[in-house]
């Protein structure tokens, strides 16, 4: 039963605030109160869902987890703080507990987190734009995960790796590494209507490969297409509310792929639900007080800084976007979203000067500033759009 109602919470967590996620929470808090025999690292899972990413108490009971008897605890200990660690921006740490989850996971042979401790060490890479040194993991995670039959999650990696090598100068054979994953699938995906549901996110991973290879020999129209088709594959449309980390990952390369060939217009009706469901309509005014998943809020800060600096009324915060989200460790997962490409963009249309000075600006922030000059930019953006 506690199970049951921990996989409800980290599901529904996905969906933002809700009463059924509320529900959840008070039913699986009551057999963490209520039961005494409850299996240690189910109890340490359930624990970290109610407390959430900034919960009180949740670094303290993950320093307790990492110190278990039992490997399996330390492992999930240490997964879910190099996660955290992530969402904040800081790799080297994350670095540093997945590699030692992806240990403890071998030694008491749990292949279910070896493979998720090999996409996160490839995830890790692939958003630091080091496409080379992400290969070599995902292929691991997609391997064992298909050992698993896991079939989607097997697929969703081997798109990851297609990205990696075409971000690696490799284009072809990415491109192969994608169409293989989509398998016999592959004709009426490209072709056909692309149906939201919830066994297509490793559709939209392996799409965006697909896109990101002709981009990179210059195809721009059948690049570009495959894009847009990744992002209604993510279902962004019918995210009322809240959108997963990943949609807003593809969104954003894709808004980046298109202002980086002069499609605007597009551009802007991708990012538009974006805002709606990233973004509440007094986040400038919140700034600070709700939880930033740092390198995705990068991202969309690259997408949006990229429409500003284009903007007569908005390169200059524009600027500040991109020269902040720099700061962020933004996901580069998709070469589209590549900091070194927008920072080249930004010179050439607005100048060096300018660029610096919010560069040199950008580098004052302290690190617990920076979260919340993004909100504020973004914020701010956000309603002067809906204006």
């Amino acid at each position: 039963m506690a199970a049951s109602y921990l996989a409800a919470v980290v599901h529904l967590g996905f969906g933002g605030v809700s009463r059924p996620l509320a529900q959840a929470k008070t039913r699986l808090r009551r057999l963490v109160v209520g039961c005494s025999d409850l299996d240690e690292t189910l109890l340490l899972a359930a624990r970290a869902a109610l407390a959430g990413p900034g919960g009180r108490g949740l670094g303290r009971l993950l320093a307790a987890g990492v110190r278990s008897a039992r490997p399996n605890t330390r492992c999930l200990a240490r997964l879910i703080r190099a996660n955290l660690q992530e969402n904040a921006g800081n790799r080297a740490q994350a670095w540093r507990d997945t590699v030692r989850g992806l240990d403890l996971a071998r030694q008491y042979g749990d292949r279910w987190a070896q493979g998720m401790a090999a996409q996160m060490l490839g995830s890790l890479h692939s958003q630091a734009a080091r496409y080379a040194e992400a290969v070599g993991y995902y292929r691991l995670s997609a391997q064992i995960l298909h050992e698993l039959h896991a079939y989607e999650e097997s697929a969703q990696s081997r798109g990851f790796v297609g990205a990696a090598l075409v971000g690696a100068g490799q284009v072809e054979q990415g491109r192969r590494e994608a169409l293989a994953a989509l398998g016999p699938q592959q004709g009426p995906l490209i072709g056909g209507p692309a149906n939201q549901g919830s066994d297509t996110e490793y559709e939209a991973a392996v799409t965006a490969t697909l896109a990101e290879a002709d981009l990179a020999e210059g195809k721009t129209d059948s690049g570009l297409e495959p894009y847009r088709r990744a992002v209604v594959l993510c279902g962004l449309a019918e995210a009322a509310q809240f959108a997963d980390p990943f949609a807003s990952l593809v969104t954003s390369a894709a808004v980046c792929a298109h202002v980086a060939v002069g499609a605007r217009h597009p551009a802007r009706e991708l990012l538009a639900p974006l805002l709606d469901t990233v973004l509440p309509r007094d986040l400038g005014d919140r700034a600070g007080q709700t939880f930033v998943d740092l390198p995705i809020t990068g991202a969309l800060a690259l997408a949006v800084s990229s429409l500003d600096i284009g903007d007569p009324g908005w390169y200059e915060n524009g600027v500040r976007l991109l020269a902040t989200a720099a700061r962020a460790a933004p996901r580069q997962d998709y070469p589209s979203l590549r900091v070194d490409r927008h920072m080249s963009a930004a010179r050439l249309t607005v100048g060096d000067e300018l660029v610096d000075a919010e560069i040199s600006r950008a580098a004052a922030l302290r690190r617990r500033d920076i979260g919340v000059e993004l909100q504020r930019l973004l914020g701010r953006r956000y309603q002067a759009l809906r204006m």
